[in-house]
Parts: C-alpha cells; structure tokens; sequence
C-alpha cells in the first residue's frame, strides 16, 4: 500500500500505470490540486486539514495487480464457482487454440488450471446452472462461421471438469453471409424455471454486392436438462453492430427483461412472460457507441440499466459526449438519473462491491485502455475513487472475490495473451459520517443519544419525570439538552416528555435521529425549526 502511495503517474507495474485518491494533492483524483479545491470552494475542508472533505469520509482503495495466465487470446470471461467449494473461479474464451480456458482458485488470488474446454473460436461465454444439478454449467458462442453461428452448452460434472458440450445454431430469416452471437446473457425468459439464454448476433449479408449489417437478438429457451432451442429472433436494427447486452427485472414486474448495446443506442425489450419479448425504448443520444450493463445500485430490489456513451456528432455542431449513465424505469425510460462525465471513450461498465462496504461502486473500462472506479460520495453524486492504465487494448471484464477477502475484484483480458488480475486493497476513511450527509462527524455536535436527558444510557419513564421536575419544579438541568429535545423541535419543553412517554407506552414515533439508546450514537443531523439546544456533554457516547 506505501509503495502503491509514492508511485507517481507514468511509473509501470506488470504494464499497469496505477492512480489512487491516497494522501497525494489530488485525493478525489478530480485532475484539481487539493488546496486549489479547497480555496475555490469546489471542495470543502470544515475540519482545515487541507484535504477535501470528501476525501476525509470516503475509503479509498489501490488496485493491485497479479497475472493469471498468459500465453493465449483471452475474450470474454465468466467468473463463477466451477468446482463447487465455495470459491469464485474463472473461465475465458480463447479465440486463437480454439479453447475455453478454465482457471481454478486456491482462495488467495492464485489459481490452477482446468481442463480446457474444445470449442471452435469462442467469442462469448457465460456461467450458470443449465441443467439445475447444483454445478455451473458454461455456454459459449463461436466466432463469424459460416453460414451460422454456434451455441455451445457445456456441462460440468460438478469439480471444474467440463465432461460435455452440445451445439446448437444460430438461425437467421434472411439470406445471411455470416451470423454469430457475439454477446450473451443467462435469464429464465419463459418463467418455467430454467436459465433461458438471450444472445446479441452479429449478421453480415450482402446487399447489390456490398456489405450489409444487421443486429438481431436470439432467445434459446431450456428444457431443463441444458438443451437450448432457438424460439425467438427479435430484429433490432439495420446497419448496426451488437456492442454488449444485459438482463434484469427492469419494469419490476418480476420477470427478466434484455437490453442490446449497438452503436445506435440501447435497445430495451420487456418480457410478458412466455419468452416473446417485444421492444419497448430505445436509449439514445444519436449514433455512436454505447454498452450496457445491470444492477441494483441503490441496494433496493430495483435494478438499473448503466449505459456508457460515445457520441461524436459528424457535422461538428455538437460537443462530444463520454460519459456512464443511470437509466432507471418510472412506467416507461425517461432522461437518465445520472450521469458520470469520464475522460475516455468508455468500453465496458460493470458495477460491483470492490471495497467491501456493501455498496456498488461502478468500474468502467475505457478505449484508452483505462479502469476508472467511481464510488457514490453523498450529494457530491459519483467520485473517481482509483484508476489504472493497461499498456495494451483491454477486450472486457468480469468481476468476483477471487482472493477471499470480501470485496470483488477485477478480471481483465488483455490484448497480447494476457488474464489480468486486479485486487483492491482498501485504506479506511479518515473521518466517520454517521449520517450520510457528506459533513465529518468531528466538524458537527457531539454525539448523543435523543430521549435520555438524566444521561443514564438508558430510556425509560424516569427520563420523562426528569424533564418535567427540570421544567417546573426546579430540578436538574440535563448536561445534554439535544437529549432532553426528545422530539427536536429545537427547544425543551412539555411536549418532549409527552412525545417521549407516547413512544414508551403508546407506539408512538421513536424520538429522531441520531435516535433513542439502542441505537449508534451521532450528532444532531437537522436540528429543528428553532435550531438546536446544544449538547454540553453526554457521557454515554
């Protein structure tokens, strides 16, 4: 970690150029000098440590690098439990020998090979149970054969070693020079279930003698024993090409919908629960290119679609676009949520937990061979919180915790034979926020709990009595007024004994935030209409 802190930008590690947001002078790595946020007041600095306040909240984490294997093509990834014994392992699909390659983990970021896997020059591949026997099966796609693309389902007999594989092809309604499913993704589109595939199909024909491009979607129903049947084609768009696709409950029906990335948007199908989707937006900003990933980044049952944006308007009279966007579904897709502005043409978005504090960060791998973290920092929105650069093309990602430490790590194929490895190593805040609101606890009240005014650390009715002898019998003042506010109106009074008696023998409303003995002690996060009575001390915090 030291040595990660004193790396200075352009300095190579195993052919990655490392940023971290640690104790340098750009800690949200914003491409701004600290003391020049600070004095500008883009950044504030309540506690005068020179350093963003932003940075003193916010965990950061260093992204370390390790190599898997070298010496083949690797693509496209799938990181699933393979061998069953509890660890997430890898398989990658190597165009050049015609494998899929599997790699085993030992838990500790080191890995043993599998057996390789035959399948003409897989391009896609994805994991999941097909056959519902409790092992992870893995389905593959081959690469531009003519006249038709292959699907191929390859089964596990349960310890990593791939014993079977059946293909299946990929059929077109046109004449078609060559087809092949470029992108995959494992749902149960029809509701009987079993894991469906859905796939986003290159199709090159030919049209007067020219080249013509089609992008389609194909979905393979199950029959429960991993025999995949091609039951649908969805004709997305002409003179476009598939760049990535996704599948998540999008409408909150609880079905499975898909979204394809193409380079004239993304195109949205909602499912109606027999596997016939049908198309219901298209997000887009204009030709260009786009990717697209899934996921609940709030953490509540509601997924997300994350588009990455290219947009270069060819007449010059718009500025170009490159950013990640959050598209969420309100009885329809409006304007994004959210959006990221990112310095690079982006490539691939994945969210995932990369420094273990259960929230989703979002790793976005860029055409300039970049992986940016951003993490949520509170009402700043999303923060570049660790970047890397690759020294070659970076062909995709996949995310797991291969090393058995509790946060996701990265998997990257790499242009030029090799799997890459990224761990995150996390550095804890300086400064605690218990209430989320992107101030340092220390710049706010002291800590107290609200409804125990005589400061025993408990609340019960001789809580009540004491505010109430305090008010009109002369008794004690409490050391700790914020505590005797039980309702935070901002003042003591009657109505606090009241309020806190209907809470102890009538289900009433809990005394606000930071909240009744019990519960974490905090400042006062909003004081009330008359703002706040003060907290001298409080000894149970």
């Amino acid at each position: 970690m030291d040595i990660l802190k004193r790396i200075p930008i352009g300095v190579a590690i195993l052919g990655i150029f490392l940023w971290a947001p640690l104790s340098g002078d750009d800690c949200n790595l914003n491409q701004v000098d600290d003391a020049e946020d600070v004095s500008s007041g883009r950044s504030k600095d309540c506690n005068q440590n020179l350093v963003p306040d932003e940075c003193d909240i916010a965990a950061a984490f260093t992204l370390l690098p390790s190599v898997i294997a070298s010496g083949a093509d690797f693509r496209q990834v799938a990181c699933a439990d393979l061998d069953g014994d509890g660890l997430s392992d890898v398989a990658s699909a190597d165009g050049v020998t015609g494998t899929v390659s599997v790699f085993l983990s030992r838990g500790d970021g080191t890995f043993r090979r599998g057996a390789p896997v035959s399948v003409p020059r897989p391009i896609a591949l994805e994991a999941g149970d097909l056959d519902r026997d409790g092992d992870i099966d893995l389905v593959a796609s081959s690469e531009l054969l003519e006249p038709r693309g292959q699907i191929w389902a390859i089964g596990n007999n349960g310890s990593g070693d791939f014993v079977s594989s059946i293909s299946f092809p990929v059929v077109g309604n046109w004449p078609v020079r060559t087809m092949s499913a470029d992108y995959l993704v494992l749902a149960d589109f029809d509701g009987d279930g079993d894991l469906d595939l859905a796939t986003a199909n290159d199709v090159i024909s030919r049209f007067d003698g020219a080249p013509w491009f089609r992008l389609d979607a194909s979905i393979f129903t199950n029959d429960g024993d991993g025999n995949l049947t091609q039951t649908s084609m969805i004709i997305v768009r002409d003179d476009t090409r598939p760049l990535g696709i996704a599948s998540a409950d999008l409408d909150r029906d609880g079905l499975p919908d898909l979204a394809v990335a193409s380079f004239s948007g993304v195109h949205v199908f909602l499912d109606p629960g027999v596997g016939n989707l049908f198309e219901a937006a298209t997000l887009t900003e204009g030709f260009g290119s786009y990717s697209v990933a899934a996921a609940d980044m709030e953490r509540d049952g509601k997924s997300e679609l994350i588009i990455g944006v290219l947009f270069v308007d060819s007449t010059g009279q718009k500025p170009e676009v490159k950013r990640v966007c959050f598209h969420s579904w309100a009885g329809g897709f409006g304007p994004p949520v959210d959006c990221l502005p990112i310095r690079f043409a982006p490539e691939r978005a994945l969210a995932a937990d990369l420094d273990g504090d259960r929230a989703l960060e979002v790793a976005v791998v860029d055409q300039d061979r970049h992986v940016s973290i951003f993490k949520k920092a509170h009402a700043k929105g999303f923060l570049l919180a660790a970047e890397a650069q690759m020294d070659v093309n970076i062909h995709s990602a996949a995310s797991a915790d291969l090393d058995g430490d509790g946060r996701s790590d990265l998997v990257l194929p790499l242009e030029g034979s090799v799997l890459r490895l990224l761990s995150s190593e996390v550095i804890p805040a300086r400064s605690t926020d218990w209430n989320d609101n992107g101030i340092p606890d220390e710049c706010e009240g002291p800590f107290f709990h609200r409804g125990d005014p005589n400061g025993d650390g408990g609340q019960n009715i001789a809580d009540a009595v004491f505010i109430l002898m305090h008010l009109f019998t002369g008794g004690e003042a409490p050391s700790c007024a914020d505590s005797a506010d039980v309702d935070d109106s901002g003042v003591v009074n009657i109505s606090d004994a009241i309020f806190l008696l209907r809470f102890l023998f009538q289900s009433g409303l809990p005394p606000p935030d930071p909240g009744p003995p019990g519960l974490p002690c905090g400042p006062d996060p909003a004081p009330g209409p008359e703002g706040s009575p003060g907290c001298e001390d409080y000894p149970n915090c």
